[in-house]
């Protein structure tokens, strides 16, 4: 008999290889998704035992784990703004610093909102769900990713217009106007030793790259969105943590005025906006 404790023992265990110092963590992420026992439950009942068909399953995900897949890849899901999102290797693994995107964009009045490049949805739903009465529309240019963003609204309950379109490619947004233009595009420079590291080898390449300087993408955004802003609209762009200086120099050089750059929880500098007048 294994109980539930040395369950998660030994796949703790056994993910130090890879998540080192969070393999606790992510072997009771593991443990949790298949037995269903939550953090109190595996407290108050790491005695009871847990049946063959579950302690397979728990190996196989840990084995998933140790080849490198991404924890979020392996269970499915990732929390972002207190969303529960289902991802898949189709899309980008939402990350807490984005998080900052959306803060940013709620401090603004705002009817009308396009996310470029929506990926999961992350950015636009947790706007939706903190803006309810907010006329909200996502684009990318994946197939697979605007699948997963669409399964993510349905299950959130949340009404969100999504478009398939390279940016501002597609015909629907052609004449569309927006109080505010959010986006999380690609920012690491090809051949960014980064990209060799981590989760990202497992993540789609055309959500992370952009360019010599990583910026390509973000010249044309910030090219092509005064077309597509309101009066006094605004523009808001996730970027490195270098490049806050580049970002605002593009900006400025397209005619935007009241440019800002907001720090993440690390403090690195992280999202830039810029009204359009």
């Amino acid at each position: 008999m294994t109980t539930l404790n040395e369950a998660l023992r030994s796949c703790q265990s056994a993910l130090k290889a890879v998540a080192h110092e969070e393999s606790g963590v992510e072997a009771r992420a593991i443990v949790e998704y298949v037995t269903g026992a939550d953090r109190a439950a595996l407290i108050v009942n790491g005695s009871e035992s847990v049946d063959n068909a579950s302690l397979e399953r728990i190996r196989a995900l840990a084995s998933k784990r140790l080849e490198g897949t991404p924890l979020a890849y392996v269970l499915g899901y990732r929390y972002f703004y207190g969303l529960k999102l289902h991802v898949t290797p189709e899309v980008l693994i939402p990350r807490s610093d984005t998080e900052t995107l959306v803060e940013e964009a709620l401090q603004r009045s705002f009817t009308t909102v396009l996310d470029l490049g929506t990926g999961s949805g992350a950015v636009i739903l947790a706007i939706k769900a903190s803006r309810p009465q907010s006329v909200c529309t996502a684009c990318d240019i994946s197939e697979g990713a605007l699948e997963v963003a669409k399964f993510n609204a349905k299950s959130l309950g949340l009404e969100v217009s999504f478009i398939l379109s390279s940016w501002f490619n597609a015909g629907g947004l052609n004449s569309s106007r927006f109080d505010l233009i959010v986006s999380n595009p690609p920012y690491i420079e090809q051949g960014d030793l980064h990209l060799t590291q981590t989760s990202l080898p497992y993540e789609p390449s055309i959500a992370l790259t952009s360019g010599k300087d990583g910026l390509d993408d973000i010249r044309r955004i910030v090219s092509e969105a005064p077309s597509h802003l309101n009066p006094g609209g605004a523009l808001m762009l996730e970027h490195g943590y270098d490049q806050g200086p580049r970002v605002r120099e593009i900006m400025e050089k397209s005619g935007f005025k009241r440019i800002r750059t907001v720090r993440d929880l690390g403090g690195n500098e992280r999202v830039t906006s810029g009204e359009w007048s």
